[in-house]
């Protein structure tokens, strides 16, 4: 893991994600986060802070996430699709320069603070979600949750469907949001969203659900049985 954690210091630094932190008491872990494809198969790791501590004194950030069903409902009657993907969205929050050495790391002896928000703060989700309605919102045809962005429209025109994608990009790149170009999907019939694959038919387990599901183990006994049925209770299927 370590090549993984040295490349992304680098790529941190060379962005002005993070600097040189002072002498403090405050240190956080590092941990690493499983990257998957569309399948569910890993393709790498993601280092970030473990950030429990930093999220057990901060206070909530209570804006509304959107409700998933209710994107859902709002695309129906899509025909033609356009995923977004942006490009290490949290790291365009600044965090408050008298704030910023509480996100202190440690990497090969050398202690290093972030100057942007890292994944994991508890408020980040809520707070970009604030930004992205204050960018997005009076725009037509496009519907986000936090960093997820997906424009759908009716009928089979592609034009009519690449100017609203065009007016979402321009919006975007107005306000110095990044697209990260692998991971975007332009006027396709369905795409992936929120673990799904959304089509004018309506929405589907994606591939990397079912891969998930085909790992659950046998029922072969009553505690499994009701394990089971209790995480199902919890899911939109």
């Amino acid at each position: 893991m370590m090549p993984i954690f040295d490349e992304a210091v680098k790529t941190w630094l060379e962005n002005g994600v993070i600097v040189r932190a002072p002498p403090s008491p405050w240190n956080s872990p590092i941990t690493f986060a499983p990257k998957k494809d569309a399948n569910g198969n890993p393709t790498d790791y993601r280092p970030c802070i473990d950030p429990r501590k930093i999220n057990a004194l901060l206070e909530s950030d209570n804006y509304p996430l959107p409700l998933i069903d209710d994107i859902f409902h709002d695309l129906a009657g899509s025909t033609i699709f356009t995923s977004l993907d942006l490009k290490s969205a949290f790291h365009r929050l600044p965090i408050r320069k008298s704030d910023q050495v509480k996100t202190t790391f440690t990497h090969r002896n050398k202690q290093y603070m972030f100057r942007s928000a890292p994944f994991g703060l508890k408020h980040v989700s809520s707070h970009f979600m604030r930004i992205m309605n204050l960018i997005l919102s009076d725009l037509s045809n496009v519907h986000v949750y936090v960093d997820d962005i997906v424009i759908g429209t009716p009928g089979d025109s592609m034009e009519k469907h690449y100017q609203a994608v065009s007016a979402v990009i321009d919006r975007l790149t107005q306000h110095n949001m990044i697209l990260n170009p692998q991971k975007c999907h332009f006027g396709k019939r369905s795409v992936h969203l929120l673990g799904f694959c959304i089509s004018e038919k309506g929405k589907s387990l994606a591939p990397r659900k079912l891969t998930n599901i085909a790992d659950w183990p046998l029922l072969c006994s009553g505690k499994v049985i009701i394990k089971i049925t209790k995480i199902n209770q919890k899911n939109t299927f």
